[in-house]
């Protein structure tokens, strides 16, 4: 996946894989699970949610590779030095994310941030989460970043020292820095306005690692567009609100990917046309499986009374757990939302700055598989909206 330069900011993953569940917001990515595995018996076929495990031994583990090259700008005479106040960005972002309330990941899930050296110790292979600043593996035109994510598609699945106890538990997450591109910490972004704003460039990255896909919400931290050089994203994380940078949709993202003991709403449906012959153009995705409603429209919660977005979330899937297969009938459902508030619905095609392209994983390769008993083609994303919708 891409973040874009408006900037391009990109999150490639080797992507995840419950309980059955439908097209998600905000948006979460899925896996199948290789049913073919004797290891899988029992497990089912619908998509289940790559997610970080939060029970793991010692906490989540983190680390950073402390090789910096010149295109990481800092502060001069900041005490400690370059690596000292680029260390405490990253703890900055990663309190971002773990400071979500009614998220169940709190700052107590993470292990230590540790450091390792060399400059190119981010591999997939290796079983630890790790952040590179000086790592070229060959950047295409216009990255500025980009996380690689394994998660488990077999139960019991092991790499490094982990092994997973859930389909889509995430085993691996890495992020690399283009380090052909110049990146300020907070305190030098002001002395070096043509260099982008590590601490919302990291804020977005960890945000894949946690199970996080490009957000269509353009004000949310996962939007796939990074703000402008010599500019940073919303606000800066304070200990008082370390989830500051993130909007709406980052949080309501994080409760229901990590949910917490306290309760929020949810809203379900589905987006069909008032006319179901302007679905005939779409053929069966296998035999018997037929277009039913719109699919990757973009549906959105708005607080009818602020006007705020809240949440969004692609519609187009469901898979129900008693028949294992993804159906495309225009199912979204959006979850994490204030309870004793009002909301008002509004559907639009994935046709602006964030195209069906950008969010090719969670519309193509993961609502089935090839291979596994949720075999399937997705249809193309509909955003001709020529017939009127109805929610």
């Amino acid at each position: 996946m891409t973040r874009n330069s408006f900037p391009p900011l990109a999150a490639a993953f080797l992507l995840l894989a419950g309980a059955a569940n439908p097209a998600r917001a905000y948006v979460i990515n899925q896996q199948i699970a290789d049913t073919t595995n004797p290891a899988n018996a029992g497990v089912s076929a619908c998509p289940m949610p790559e997610q970080m495990n939060l029970d793991e031994s010692g906490g989540i583990d983190r680390q950073w590779d402390t090789t910096l090259g010149a295109n990481i700008l800092t502060t001069p005479g900041y005490p400690g030095g370059a690596q000292a106040e680029v260390q405490g960005v990253l703890l900055d972002s990663f309190s971002v994310w773990a400071g979500v309330a009614g998220s169940g990941l709190t700052p107590a899930s993470y292990a230590p941030l540790g450091t390792t050296s060399g400059g190119n110790t981010c591999t997939p292979t290796d079983g630890l989460n790790t952040i590179c600043f000086a790592q070229d593996d060959s950047f295409a035109p216009g990255v500025l970043a980009y996380t690689t994510v394994v998660a488990a598609t077999v139960i019991g699945q092991t790499l490094g020292a982990k092994t997973a106890s859930s389909i889509g538990q995430i085993l691996d997450a890495d992020v690399e820095l283009n380090p052909a591109v110049a990146f300020a910490t907070p305190g030098a972004l002001a002395a070096n306005p043509t260099a982008y704003d590590l601490e919302s460039i990291l804020i977005h990255e960890l945000g894949h690692t946690l199970g996080f896909a490009e957000s269509p919400v353009a004000v949310a931290a996962m939007f796939p567009f990074a703000p402008a050089p010599g500019t940073f994203l919303g606000t800066r994380p304070t200990p008082e609100a370390p989830d500051a940078p993130l909007a709406d949709d980052d949080r309501a993202a994080m409760r229901v990917n990590y949910p917490g003991p306290i309760a929020y709403g949810t809203i379900s449906g589905r987006i069909l046309p008032a006319n179901p012959l302007s679905l005939a153009s779409f053929p069966a995705t296998s035999a018997g499986m037929w277009v039913t409603g719109y699919y990757g429209a973009h549906v959105v919660a708005v607080n009818a009374a602020t006007g705020q977005v809240v949440a969004g979330a692609l519609a187009g899937w469901s898979c129900a757990s008693s028949q294992q297969v993804t159906s495309f009938d225009g199912t979204y459902t959006i979850g994490g939302l204030p309870l004793g508030q009002s909301y008002t619905l509004y559907v639009e095609p994935v046709t602006g700055p964030v195209s069906p392209q950008m969010l090719s994983g969670p519309l193509v390769t993961q609502p089935c598989a090839a291979g596994t008993a949720n075999a399937c083609t997705p249809p193309p994303a509909n955003t001709l909206f020529d017939a009127q919708v109805k929610p």
